[in-house]
């Protein structure tokens, strides 16, 4: 715990140096030659904050880095994006310039309209050096509930609705609002609903687990790997697997690229802001 500590805090120490270094650089740069400014140094994990519930982190630290200092603790971001890859400066705005100014926006202070309309703003509000995160508790299981749905559209979507939203209302009630939702669509009239609570280790010792498959038919990555599942390919590269999105993206042809244009839908959900308090942007 000290050198974690230790860690932490020569993490701060050298966030407060870059956080001068960028704000010179963009005093001082031209914008008709070079003015892009450079983040590559925010990378790094600040700090957790066990009686704060948040994790206070750089724009360049990814899903991947958070789970893995997070979890141990039994800890995990109440919202964690689906690929290790993306990051939180990526997530929140992406790269964008300004004037040099360091402002910290919270919800209610007086930058709060920063704060609010920095998410999806793709950068042109400022550049985003550092983000407080929440964190929720999590046990070491989840047990899961499947709920076969078969219906037309609109049964789907009910389905997944109410997987995670109480049809009386009771949205903070955390004995109906599961821990975990996930729905996977296999057709127009089928669709298999998911959901999770955490559970811990002695309590999935004593209910017992059951594994079930699910043929949900092609996935992405067989469309992109479809020798993957090959006996020779797993002896001999599956120590490769899972393999980085950006590098299956590099190397997909341009049949697969038209595939995905042409059969795949992408579906985001967006959440109103004031659900995912506290964010703090500075």
């Amino acid at each position: 715990m000290n050198s974690e500590r230790k860690s932490f805090k020569k993490c701060h120490k050298e966030h407060e140096e870059n956080v001068q270094k960028a704000v010179k650089r963009l005093k001082e740069r031209n914008l008709s030659r070079d003015g892009l400014v450079d983040l590559s140094a925010f990378g790094n994990i600040r700090e957790i904050d066990k009686e704060r519930m948040i994790a206070k982190v750089e724009p360049l630290v990814n899903m991947e880095q958070i789970t893995c200092v997070t979890v141990p603790m039994n800890l995990a971001l109440a919202v964690v994006a689906v690929l290790d890859d993306l990051t939180v400066g990526g997530l929140i705005n992406g790269n964008g310039i300004e004037d040099g100014c360091v402002v910290r926006a919270t919800k209610d202070n007086e930058f709060s309209d920063l704060f609010y309309a920095i998410p999806w703003s793709q950068g042109t509000l400022g550049l985003l050096v550092s983000a407080e995160i929440k964190l929720i508790p999590i046990k070491e299981y989840m047990k899961l509930t499947y709920k076969p749905v078969v219906g037309n559209l609109k049964d789907l979507a009910q389905a997944d609705t109410e997987s995670f939203a109480p049809r009386d209302g009771d949205q903070d009630n955390p004995e109906k609002v599961p821990d975990f939702v996930e729905a996977m669509i296999y057709g127009p009239t089928e669709a298999e609903c998911m959901k999770g609570v955490y559970v811990s280790k002695e309590e999935a010792k004593r209910r017992g687990t059951r594994l079930i498959v699910l043929d949900g038919g092609s996935s992405p990555g067989k469309l992109i790997l479809p020798f993957a599942d090959q006996f020779w390919f797993r002896l001999l590269f599956g120590w490769l697997m899972p393999p980085k999105v950006s590098l299956l993206k590099f190397t997909q042809g341009e049949a697969i690229r038209n595939y995905y244009h042409e059969m795949h839908v992408i579906q985001d959900v967006l959440v109103p802001l004031y659900k995912l308090l506290p964010y703090n942007f500075a």
